[in-house]
């Protein structure tokens, strides 16, 4: 979700915890299909109790806010990113496929303001939640070895094999010049192979997936793979009962020299969550 979710209504605002006081607003981590309050049996942000306040069908999965978020600290919001994932997979055990809300969105006021909150947007968010229903995230990443990207490069251009002997057939005065054309020329048709590998990883996936989005990070959330030199990284909303075909349609892709494809989930929708502002104001 995007910092739509902080948006206001005239009962309650959704604002950052930083500066806020347990006694003045409630963490969000994520929104279910449920008729009734309860409490999950996982501990929150800073070990606080998590409670699910319902209303119209819906439920607002909170615990109290913490008094600060060291935004500073890297350990810290590592903390609260680790507590917020676990009590999302705990809603998604509980309740399935959950509207995750970004990390560190909190709601000013007590169950009542949640409810007031969650109320002016019930109607989007019990539309959304059945639309995900028996779906989850999965994370697509695809790289390659630079040297077997080079040898595919090779393999598809063969001007660059004229460009590679003219190369180790100059003079030293010659050297550099062709040193660079080549390095140049290779950088080209590495990004070419590399596209054409990316958009047929981009096809397979959306064979099976109901939706495909690229994933450039993982953005307030404990999961990003950290593959800085990845060809492509997608999210793919699939069928829980896919999982395996999704799986199963990398494999030519995995099968290819020098290519690793790294295959995880299923993760709350993460990727595929609506805005919730003005639409879920109901204007």
């Amino acid at each position: 979700m995007t910092d739509a979710e902080r948006d206001a209504t005239d009962d309650a605002d959704a604002t950052d915890p930083a500066g806020a006081s347990e006694d003045d607003a409630q963490y969000l981590y994520c929104l279910v299909s449920t008729d009734e309050d309860a409490v999950l049996d996982v501990d929150g942000v800073e070990d606080e109790s998590v409670s699910v306040l319902a209303t119209d069908g819906v439920g607002a999965v909170t615990s109290p806010a913490p008094e600060t978020v060291e935004s500073d600290s890297e350990l810290a919001v590592k903390r609260l990113l680790v507590a917020h994932q676990r009590v999302v997979d705990a809603a998604m055990d509980a309740y399935g496929a959950p509207l995750p809300v970004r990390a560190t969105t909190a709601i000013d006021g007590d169950a009542d303001a949640v409810r007031a909150w969650l109320g002016a947007r019930a109607d989007v968010v019990r539309a959304e939640l059945d639309s995900l229903a028996g779906h989850r995230e999965y994370h697509v990443t695809v790289s390659w070895d630079d040297d077997a990207a080079t040898a595919a490069a090779h393999d598809a251009d063969d001007d660059l094999d004229d460009l590679r002997a003219a190369v180790d057939a100059a003079s030293p005065g010659e050297s550099y010049l062709r040193e660079r054309q080549y390095e140049s020329a290779v950088a080209d048709a590495v990004a070419e192979v590399e596209g054409a590998l990316a958009a047929d990883a981009r096809e397979r996936v959306a064979g099976v997936a109901r939706s495909v989005v690229d994933r450039e990070s993982a953005d307030g959330v404990s999961f990003a793979d950290g593959s800085a030199d990845a060809v492509v990284r997608l999210a793919a909303l699939t069928a829980v009962d896919d999982e395996a075909a999704l799986g199963d349609a990398l494999d030519d892709i995995a099968d290819r020299n020098g290519v690793t494809v790294k295959f995880t989930g299923p993760w709350a929708p993460y990727s595929f969550a609506p805005d919730l502002g003005d639409g879920g104001d109901g204007e």
